[in-house]
């Protein structure tokens, strides 16, 4: 998984569920770049749905926290 792809996870940890155009201007990133960044993250089961509406899986949903976690406790 790619830096990028994490960031996509955390974004969706935070929404819930969203659109690509929502998470693509969170992320400052082009519609076209963030659909393809969806497409491969729904190939490896950590999200589903289509550009209409994006979800986190339940693998996606205990990948991201994780990583928040751990970016809370480095903070401190």
């Amino acid at each position: 998984m790619t830096g990028t792809e994490r960031q996509v996870l955390r974004i969706m940890w935070q929404l819930k569920a969203a659109d690509a155009e929502t998470i693509a201007a969170a992320m400052g990133f082009s519609v076209s770049y963030l659909r393809d960044l969806c497409r491969s993250l729904i190939e490896k089961k950590f999200l589903s749905g289509s550009p209409a509406q994006y979800r986190l899986t339940a693998k996606g949903s205990s990948v991201a926290p994780k990583r928040e976690q751990r970016q809370r406790v480095k903070a401190k």
